[in-house]
């Protein structure tokens, strides 16, 4: 699960990582101690809607089922199984990417998210994210038949809610450019072979 190969620096974002299983692009944790300062420890991938208890253990969010664990291989974003990075909505049709780095550390275990490489997004959410309306991408994000936000008890969704508003709260903080579109899967190409529309 963890590489220590190559591993970027801290907050550095590394290639586009991709789970060898089921295509999902993973999200990348530096995991830290402290002792006088930060010093990084190694780096981790985990599925979407994945995160890390205090023990460092894998642990999904409330209505999330997977049959195997995150394995980590050097993917294409054009490939990969990319819901919107909103509300989970399947085949976006869009991606803005952020200018600066996004990061956020859980405060208890020191572990550092990365949100940094580009943002998927879809037409349902475009709107929102492209006019940066805070409050109308939270309750895209938490109201979502896509995600899990929706099946939480109210508890846990006060807390998601908080915790998703600070990510994006910096990715506004970003200064994102786009919306760049996305190249369908399963576009083909138009024109003659050969041709600089074939392409």
């Amino acid at each position: 699960m963890a590489t220590d190969r190559k591993s970027p620096r801290l907050g550095q974002v590394g290639p586009y990582m991709v789970c060898r299983e089921c295509q999902e692009p993973l999200n990348l944790y530096s995991l830290v101690q402290s002792d006088d300062e930060w010093q990084e420890e190694k780096v981790v991938y985990l599925h979407p809607l994945e995160t890390l208890s205090e023990a460092r253990e894998v642990i999904n969010l409330s209505g999330v089922e997977r049959d195997h664990e995150p394995v980590p291989v050097e993917g294409n974003p054009l490939d990969a199984e990319t819901p919107c990075d909103f509300c989970h909505y399947p085949n976006p049709k869009y991606v803005f990417v952020p200018r600066k780095q996004i990061r956020i550390t859980e405060p208890l275990s020191g572990v550092i998210h990365d949100y940094s490489s580009p943002w998927a997004c879809c037409d349902g959410c475009l709107s929102a994210v492209r006019n940066k309306r805070l409050g109308k991408m939270l309750d895209r994000a938490m109201n979502s038949r896509h995600g899990v936000a929706a099946r939480m008890p109210r508890e846990e969704r006060v807390h998601v809610r908080r915790m998703v508003r600070e990510i994006y709260v910096q990715y506004i903080e970003s200064l994102p450019m786009g919306p760049y579109e996305l190249r369908l899967k399963n576009e083909k190409p138009q024109g003659r072979p050969g041709s600089r529309r074939g392409m």
